[in-house]
């Protein structure tokens, strides 16, 4: 118990504070095509499900638009790392 299903992190007040920061931080704007507004989502760069304690860190969050977000899908190690090289954020994360 006590841990959050996938399906419901994104009803929780923490989960939505979290989505708005990184969205503000990013400036609304996708950070792999650079399109801003439309339908953005806030993607976990370190899963959510194996990162609990990285959940609601900002560093462990980036703006991708819909479409760039599906790209991810299936391929999350892949973007993980290219996320981390790409913005230098693996001290943020504590690494």
């Amino acid at each position: 118990g006590g841990i959050i299903s996938d399906r419901l992190h994104g009803q929780t007040i923490d989960y939505r504070l979290w989505r708005l920061s990184v969205f503000e931080r990013d400036d609304f704007t996708c950070q792999l095509c650079k399109a801003r507004g439309g339908k953005l989502e806030a993607h976990h760069i370190r899963k959510w499900k194996d990162y609990i304690e990285l959940r609601f860190n900002i560093d462990n969050g980036i703006t991708l638009c819909k479409k760039c977000h599906n790209k991810t899908k299936r391929k999350e190690e892949e973007y993980e790392i290219l996320f981390i090289e790409t913005f230098k954020i693996s001290n943020k994360l504590g690494e």
